[in-house]
């Protein structure tokens, strides 16, 4: 982790610094730098741009993903009617489980604060 630091701050160009508050809200005092923000080019082995496409993941969801390298497997395609009635009450059951959910969060508050 130094190593990158340390060449961020060699290489690239300040572009901001970011300090802590003072010691007092209306003092004149700026305070110590806490962050400095950098910004530079990196030249990459173009090798690597297949797989800088396909490791897009936020939450096990792909973000910005190029399915041409492989199919979504959660993005699918409604053919019939009675695929539209499961959709829908599957879409049914997520949204009461999570109106449930905050249910049981009210009752188990309400029932903590009775027994007291």
């Amino acid at each position: 982790m130094e190593q990158i630091t340390s060449f961020f701050a060699a290489n690239g160009n300040l572009v901001k610094e970011i300090n802590s508050p003072g010691s007092y809200p209306l003092s004149s005092d700026s305070g110590t730098s806490y962050f400095r923000v950098y910004k530079t080019t990196l030249s990459i082995d173009t090798s690597l741009y297949s797989q800088l496409e396909s490791q897009k993941v936020w939450f096990l969801y792909p973000i910005g993903y190029n399915e041409s390298i492989a199919p979504i497997f959660d993005k699918y395609n409604i053919h019939s009617e009675a695929d539209e009635l499961i959709d829908y009450f599957a879409h049914w059951i997520v949204y009461l489980s999570i109106v449930l959910a905050f249910l049981a969060i009210l009752a188990s508050i309400y029932l903590f604060l009775e027994l007291r």
